[in-house]
């Protein structure tokens, strides 16, 4: 097969400090820019049966691959919205309407932490606030500490809630 880039697709600029999102977008474009390369190429006259076979396997099994990847980013937008929309509608509720947000079960936190580019490592493992709601021990510490986040407009299921310095 002829190796070159028949279609002139340009290769797509790495962005500066990309987001989650903007870095699997850039992969994608990535990716499907050498699909098409590859799929463009013109085979030899001389290309056997089972090559030819292989390599339409080979096609399918890639834009599988791309159809995939396309549906992990329009869910990886939908999370990131609903977590503007949880900010946004933190940044009006009161410091006591915050502090009645259930932190059980943890799968609001779950998917703000994948909206943000750290999903869970496997399916095993579960998000755990770094705050807990209620307790045995500590109850005045805790309390203090989930009113320094509401205080900001934060909720006990915001991800960066867990990186500032309050």
């Amino acid at each position: 097969m002829q190796y070159h880039n028949p279609l002139n697709i340009p290769k797509p600029e790495r962005p500066n400090n990309p987001s989650p999102l903007e870095l699997a977008i850039y992969n994608y474009e990535v990716k499907a820019r050498e699909f098409h390369i590859e799929k463009a190429k013109i085979a030899t006259d001389d290309e056997s049966a089972s090559d030819k076979k292989l390599r339409t396997l080979k096609s399918k099994r890639d834009w599988e691959h791309l159809r995939l990847e396309r549906r992990k980013i329009a869910a990886h937008i939908m999370l990131q919205e609903e977590l503007v929309e949880y900010r946004t509608s933190n940044k009006l509720k009161s410091v006591k309407e915050l502090s009645k947000e259930s932190h059980h079960p943890t799968g609001k936190l779950a998917r703000n932490l994948t909206a943000t580019g750290e999903p869970k490592p496997t399916v095993i493992h579960e998000a755990h606030h770094i705050i807990p709601g209620k307790g045995c021990h500590q109850k005045v510490e805790m309390a203090i500490a989930r009113m320094n986040l509401h205080a900001h407009g934060i909720g006990i299921n915001d991800p960066f809630a867990y990186s500032l310095q309050l």
